[in-house]
């Protein structure tokens, strides 16, 4: 597969434009015309995560953290950005960057650890954007609409929910006169036609418009096929940091974080601390994976007894203990050090629906909290 199709895939998996203003994803360094010949994941660049992907053949990295945050105004091997962008090009390792857009999907790291937990309803925290349907009517010969349909369900259209090839179809007339320099399908130049013809309807992802719009014009038997796409009000997809589920059965707080302890584990002793008090029992649990305090008030929407996340500082502790939600800060790493073992499920997907073999491979434990207990 090249390059290019994968960053193509993943935009489409995780839109690109889903990302916070102030944050820098997508393809960022390489040669995105060449081939992909393996791929590994990191939550952040650095002199190991190379090595790891060197020695695995893999001349991908799927990165989390972004490496360039700000403008670079020059690229020195002695300055530690510059450095690990020499690295990266000069062994031919491309590098992709999933950040704030995959933290909004269906993909990220705090669905991972919610399963973990055993939460169940998992719902987004805090939905920030959606997606609408779009429809496209289009008018065909009725001999060639079985055959636009097929190419058009090809392109993703058509699906609603668990349905797929969606389509309504209305008979009538159609009516048109070419000029000069027209070539119909029907009739002569100069000459007004009328024909039978069906009004071909079929929704679809905003994500999917040019595939759905291109593979119209390239399937139509018309010079100039006559069409309509139109945006809905109604949403197929919503986006949106962290999330919330309840426990099957409450339980103790103490087993709560003993549990959680285990599956921050993977790649070293967790370090937590705590804000608030602590309630008896656990039912409800909301998290948000890395810094994720600008969303408490959603948890306490949502009456949640506990708060999972990082980053939370010392007058952020402050506000969340007045708040009287317990909030246990497992630190950022921790929170998002799983983002290859995420990210495995999107790989899979795209192995599955291209008929190909990405030779996905991640270690957790090739990178430490940078952060230690003393």
């Amino acid at each position: 597969m090249k390059i290019s199709r994968l960053v193509s895939l993943l935009n489409k998996k995780v839109p690109f434009r889903h990302c916070e203003k102030w944050d820098n994803v997508g393809f960022i360094a390489g040669d995105i015309s060449g081939e992909v010949t393996g791929i590994t994941s990191a939550l952040d660049i650095c002199g190991e995560t190379i090595d790891y992907a060197l020695k695995n053949k893999c001349n991908v990295i799927i990165a989390h953290h972004p490496l360039i945050f700000n403008q670079l105004k020059n690229l020195r091997a002695d300055d530690y950005t510059g450095s690990l962008l020499i690295k990266l090009i000069q062994n031919g390792v491309n590098l992709i960057v999933l950040h704030t857009n995959f933290d909004k999907s269906i993909y990220n790291q705090s669905y991972n650890i919610a399963e973990k937990l055993g939460l169940q309803n998992v719902k987004p925290l805090s939905v920030t954007d959606y997606e609408y349907l779009y429809k496209i009517a289009v008018f065909v010969p009725p001999e060639s609409c079985a055959a636009l349909k097929k190419a058009l369900c090809d392109a993703g259209a058509g699906v609603i929910g668990n349905y797929s090839q969606c389509a309504y179809m209305t008979e009538g007339a159609g009516e048109f006169m070419g000029g000069a320099a027209s070539n119909p399908a029907v009739g002569k130049p100069f000459i007004l036609e009328r024909t039978k013809e069906i009004k071909l309807e079929m929704v679809f992802n905003e994500c999917l418009l040019n595939d759905v719009s291109g593979a119209l014009i390239k399937n139509h038997p018309y010079e100039e096929p006559a069409y309509d796409i139109f945006q809905l009000k109604n949403t197929c997809k919503t986006y949106g940091y962290g999330v919330y589920g309840e426990l099957a059965e409450k339980a103790p707080a103490e087993k709560i974080i003993e549990k959680l302890k285990k599956i921050m584990s993977s790649a070293g002793e967790p370090i937590f601390t705590a804000a608030g008090g602590r309630p008896e029992y656990i039912k409800k649990v909301a998290m948000v994976n890395g810094s994720g305090f600008d969303f408490y008030k959603a948890a306490l929407e949502k009456k949640c007894d506990l708060f999972i996340s990082g980053d939370i500082t010392y007058h952020r502790a402050l506000e969340l203990k007045a708040s009287g939600l317990y909030t246990i800060d497992c630190s950022h790493f921790a929170t998002e050090i799983n983002f290859g073992e995420c990210l495995s499920k999107l790989i899979v997907e795209i192995e599955t629906e291209e008929k190909c073999s990405l030779s996905y491979k991640y270690n957790e434990k090739i990178q430490k909290n940078p952060m230690e207990i003393v």
